[in-house]
């Protein structure tokens, strides 16, 4: 999808870090709260399968530096279709419903 790295795979890198920069920051500044705990825990998980796959030992002590376009990019894949649309440099309309218009599955059971 992203080989050759076009504007819509650059715009959704840059997005990416910036997202784990935010998640990275919640983190450390909610020490004490849940969800940021359980956000932690889920990351420590996907970093020691990015970790194995590259034949790296898993450091708990190091701050978490997960690849954008590496295993985040098959974890999102339910969103690119949305991120594509937002992120796209032909993207000119920032008020139209992205996606379908439709609610998700879950949604819908609910």
């Amino acid at each position: 999808m992203c080989n050759p790295m076009s504007t819509f795979c650059l715009n959704l890198k840059k997005f990416l870090e910036s997202n784990m920069e935010f998640m990275i920051s919640m983190i450390k500044n909610n020490p004490d709260s849940p969800y940021w705990k359980q956000v932690e825990l889920n990351l420590l998980q996907l970093q020691g399968l990015e970790d194995a796959y590259y034949g790296e030992a898993m450091n708990f002590n190091s701050t978490l530096h997960l690849k954008p376009m590496g295993l985040i990019l098959i974890n999102i894949n339910g969103d690119l279709e949305s991120l594509q649309t937002v992120l796209s440099e032909d993207h000119v309309n920032h008020h139209h419903v992205i996606g379908s218009g439709s609610c998700s599955a879950l949604i819908k059971l609910l």
